[in-house]
């Protein structure tokens, strides 16, 4: 192995647009191409990173393109020809149903990998897919040779479901520094396109329409911080389902948040965007590992106010403000107190580069892949 790169084949959902797709590519364009010769594939087709992860010099990119459930056979014959074409050392499954996939597959001398970006879902909140996938990963909790985890809160709960504290190394997700970066130009730039006049503060919500990221408390906390401030404006950044966007809209509206409150899809420029906001929230109830949003935020200078779930009050340290979890009083006393605070941004972006950078992420990962294939034939 000393002298020969470690195959390593990544298998992932799907390419769309998402955090953990991000630190995959970041990952991805870093590992040392000395020691690691990579393959990337995806279970279903296309997806707006596609394009992204098949430019990085050195990866091969494929899809499986699978059709639904009723293409599982055809799915599985498809992964295990892959398989056996690039005779993997570490079968890597990134998010949850790519954990799963890894089970059709086996060993054949190969090690398995899980990677977990979460912490204490609640699966009944979703589809019969997603509530059976997690039943097979608690049946198999101490299947993979390696877990890792971006969050201590995700490995806390992997342990409750049976998986060996020893198989679970904590990588945090690493934040690159010069990707997201204070953008003053960007932000009166967007400000003004969202009619956000210099003298007035903007508290934004930035990720997908999920129930786990706690949109309905975030909405009846701007409402009660909208009865003690009146320059203060909100902003609902991100998509999802089309019936759970009307639904949250619905209760914007009984709310009397419409003249200071919009719902804007994602944006190409995020240091813009997180730039443009005053404080950045995440109001998550359940699930979240480690929330790139928080981090990205703080690295662009802006600081936040987090639930206390998965890692969020890990990340922020003193530089933010943590509530409870699907507290809407707590949350909004919470952006009081930190608009009332003294600018946190410096420190926030300081804390950033010292415990979340991603060149630290890399590093850790690297390592842990590396050492897993050497470890049996050093010993």
């Amino acid at each position: 192995m000393a002298q020969t790169p470690l195959r390593l084949l990544v298998l992932i959902r799907s390419l769309d647009t998402g955090g953990a797709q991000r630190q995959l590519i970041a990952l991805l364009e870093r590992l040392d191409r000395r020691f690691f010769e990579v393959t990337v594939a995806s279970m279903y087709g296309g997806g707006a990173m596609a394009a992204e992860i098949s430019g990085i010099p050195g990866v091969r990119a494929v899809s499986l393109e699978r059709r639904g459930g009723t293409d599982l056979l055809g799915f599985w014959m498809r992964l295990r020809r892959l398989v056996a074409a690039v005779d993997p050392h570490v079968l890597y499954g990134y998010l949850g149903p790519a954990r799963v996939a890894t089970l059709l597959v086996g060993r054949r001398g190969r090690k398995v990998v899980w990677g977990m970006r979460a912490s204490n879902m609640e699966f009944e909140r979703y589809g019969w897919a997603a509530r059976l996938a997690a039943r097979l990963e608690r049946r198999f909790a101490a299947w993979p040779d390696l877990v890792l985890a971006n969050s201590a809160a995700g490995r806390d709960w992997l342990v409750a479901l049976g998986c060996p504290r020893d198989k679970i190394r904590v990588i945090d997700n690493g934040i690159d520094l010069a990707r997201f970066h204070p953008d003053p130009v960007g932000r009166a730039r967007l400000r003004a396109a969202w009619r956000i006049a210099p003298d007035e503060k903007l508290v934004a919500v930035i990720g997908r329409l999920d129930p786990m990221k706690g949109h309905p408390d975030f909405l009846a906390a701007a409402a009660r911080v909208a009865g003690s401030r009146r320059d203060v404006r909100f902003r609902c950044i991100g998509e999802g389902p089309r019936a759970y966007g009307e639904e949250l809209a619905a209760q914007a509206t009984r709310l009397g948040l419409d003249a200071m409150l919009a719902w804007l899809p994602e944006q190409a420029d995020m240091s813009a965007a997180y730039s443009a906001c005053d404080i950045v929230v995440s109001a998550s109830a359940f699930g979240e590992g480690f929330p790139n949003v928080v981090a990205e935020a703080m690295a662009c200078g802006v600081p936040c106010v987090v639930t206390d779930v998965g890692d969020s009050a890990r990340i922020v340290g003193e530089t933010g403000m943590v509530v409870p979890p699907r507290e809407p009083r707590a949350l909004a006393e919470g952006i009081l107190a930190m608009l009332s605070r003294a600018p946190q941004g410096e420190a926030a972006r300081a804390r950033i580069r010292e415990h979340f950078s991603v060149e630290r992420m890399v590093e850790r990962t690297q390592a842990a892949l590396l050492e897993l294939v050497r470890a049996p034939a050093a010993a």
